[in-house]
């Protein structure tokens, strides 16, 4: 299933008991835009859904973009925190 051009999991999202989601960001430096990496921005209140991460994920990219104005974000996605599995 897609929301939001996010693909997740059937079932709301939701990745069992005790496995939290974060937010990971692929940026990308404006000077440089061959120098790369990966952000992983984990929520607070700890989500075990994806589909609250991606609905919950526009205001953290923009809050996040406002706070580190020479990267750009060039894809985000929802997955499990502490794996590159995306959900």
């Amino acid at each position: 299933m897609q929301i939001g051009g996010v693909a997740v999991r059937d079932g709301g999202g939701r990745t069992g008991s005790g496995t939290l989601i974060e937010l990971i960001l692929s940026i990308c430096l404006m000077a440089d835009p061959g120098v790369c990496r990966t952000e992983r921005l984990s929520y607070g209140d700890g989500l075990d859904s994806a589909q609250a991460c991606v609905f919950q994920a526009p205001p953290r990219i923009a809050q996040w973009a406002s706070r580190h104005p020479q990267w750009r974000i060039v894809r985000w996605r929802c997955g499990v925190h502490g794996d590159d599995e995306e959900v």
